[in-house]
């Protein structure tokens, strides 16, 4: 049986959404840097150097396919969007504590 379209399903494309931001286009500057720089945050703590804030502003997206995937895990698509961004999610936050501390 096919499982259904619902709100589950928006889980992989909120996973796909942070990946896309964290698509290098340069040297080292994103797509998710250029897009906070037009909304006039701030993507560095030090102009181009520093604390990537980029990394952080990915939990917008990740945590949100998180949940979706959890209370929705029906409709179709949303284990896909749950495990990517669970994984996503642990090698983001190790990624940062490493780095930050």
């Amino acid at each position: 049986m096919m499982k259904q379209v619902g709100w589950g399903t928006l889980s992989p494309l909120f996973v796909l959404v942070g990946l896309i931001l964290s698509i290098s286009v340069g040297t080292h500057e994103a797509y998710g840097d250029k897009i906070i720089r037009m909304l006039g945050l701030d993507a560095w703590s030090n102009g181009d150097d520093g604390v990537h804030y980029t990394l952080y502003y990915l939990f917008i997206f990740y945590i949100p396919a998180l949940i979706l995937g959890l209370k929705f895990n029906e409709h179709f698509g949303a284990t896909l969007g749950k495990n990517l961004s669970l994984c996503i999610i642990v090698i983001l936050s190790v990624t940062i504590l490493l780095v930050v501390t």
